[in-house]
């Protein structure tokens, strides 16, 4: 991509993109849009005759309307079936005004920073596994990822992607995912976040913070660690980079999508085949893609939950979803990770009789509406975060615990792996 092309791109990512999957923009692979007045743009990958719109409409709320419009006349005329993926609550009723057929295919687990303080019973698992860490020696901290420091470059790196490829080597398709998730690549991060934990010196665990809403937000989209990492390190490393964020003024942060997460319940105009379909993955297809196991882990840290829907023009078929499939990769798996897999899948029977279960969602508060603003480096200014509603926070979805053995807890810490 061209340098000038890619300021762009980033920026649009960065001050219009108003869920954890629009900074997956700058990925590379990915066709883009440019509006012809305001700035903005769409990023959209294509696969034969159609157009996967990963990230929506990267431009200011006035202006929306009229970059849809552009972006349907170019598909139009290139015979694109165009679908956009995790289509917010609030968004619903303006595609629909557009001729979209909208289906949910998932939620999206948030965390309020603004209100969640991580005391009373129901965190406990989470201080839990922060105290083991802590008492094990780990140590938890941010880098900057700059590609310039050669020790970054040299050793740092280096050591990051040992990491990755543990992490991917322990799940059923050995591989990183496409379209849907991002690519790691530690020396080109641009404005995404970075924590790690060592223990000893080395690194065992690392997350990467992808920007929300002009920084407003974050979202916590990668995350690995070794397969012989300290128990719970996982959970500890994400509850110190919350807490820090937390300090930092930072409105919320999300945990990503959980695919086909409540998506049993029929909503206006959607397509039934494909729900269904999702309703049908969740109840059986865990032992290819773990919805339930990552519905557990994510809900540990009790975030509200966003419904995310698919918006397709004219309608969603058989076809596009097929093609998502391919795009996102999820059914092409790694026959011996497979294998592997399915066989601690077999043992692990058992306990995950005792999952979380969802239950109805509760209202939940609409993310902050994306705001032009400069570029500012890696951090933004936290007085900039004032809150400006006094509403009382919504109840978030509350999961008892449950006394844990060390058998028990083990399992849990590796259910991470496979998110």
């Amino acid at each position: 991509m061209p340098a000038p092309l890619a300021a762009v791109v980033e920026q649009c990512a960065y001050d219009y993109g108003n869920s954890y999957d629009a900074y997956l923009v700058v990925e590379s692979g990915r066709e883009y849009f440019l509006a012809s007045g305001e700035p903005g743009c769409v990023g959209f990958t294509r696969h034969g005759s159609y157009a996967h719109v990963v990230g929506g409409l990267l431009t200011a709320p006035a202006h929306r309307h009229e970059l849809l419009r552009e972006f349907l006349a170019f598909a139009h005329r290139e015979r694109l079936h165009v679908s956009f993926y995790n289509v917010a609550e609030r968004d619903v009723a303006f595609y629909r005004r557009q001729g979209f057929q909208l289906t949910k295919w998932g939620e999206d687990p948030v965390i309020d920073l603004r209100t969640t303080t991580w005391q009373g019973k129901a965190f406990e698992w989470l201080r839990r596994q922060e105290n083991f860490c802590r008492r094990q020696g780990v140590e938890i901290c941010e880098i900057v990822p700059d590609a310039d420091d050669p020790d970054f470059r040299d050793h740092t790196s280096h050591e990051l992607n040992d990491v990755s490829q543990s992490h991917l080597r322990a799940t059923k398709h050995g591989r990183e995912l496409g379209m849907l998730v991002s690519r790691f690549n530690p020396l080109d991060l641009k404005r995404r976040r970075l924590w790690v934990a060592r223990r000893e010196g080395r690194v065992e665990a690392f997350i990467v913070g992808n920007p929300c809403a002009g920084g407003r937000e974050w979202a916590i989209e990668t995350y690995r660690r070794r397969a012989e990492a300290t128990r719970g390190v996982m959970p500890a490393l994400m509850m110190a980079a919350m807490r820090q964020m937390q300090r930092e003024g930072i409105e919320g942060v999300s945990l990503c999508l959980i695919p086909c997460l409540r998506c049993e319940t029929p909503t206006e105009g959607d397509s039934a085949l494909v729900r269904r379909g999702l309703s049908f993955w969740w109840r059986h297809g865990n032992w290819l893609f773990d919805m339930r196991g990552i519905y557990h882990y994510k809900s540990r840290f009790r975030p509200e939950f966003r419904p995310m829907y698919v918006a397709a023009s004219p309608r969603i078929t058989f076809g596009s979803m097929r093609s998502c499939l391919r795009k996102w990769e999820v059914c092409r798996p790694n026959p011996a990770a497979l294998m592997r897999s399915m066989g601690q899948w077999l043992q692990k029977l058992a306990p995950r009789r005792s999952l979380a279960a969802p239950t109805t969602p509760t209202p939940t508060r609409p993310r902050p509406e994306p705001q032009t603003v400069s570029q500012r480096g890696l951090r933004i200014d936290p007085a900039s975060t004032v809150r400006t509603s006094a509403a009382p926070a919504p109840q978030r979805e509350m999961i008892a615990p449950r006394e844990a053995s060390p058998v028990r807890a083990a399992i849990e810490s590796s259910w991470s792996v496979e998110a």
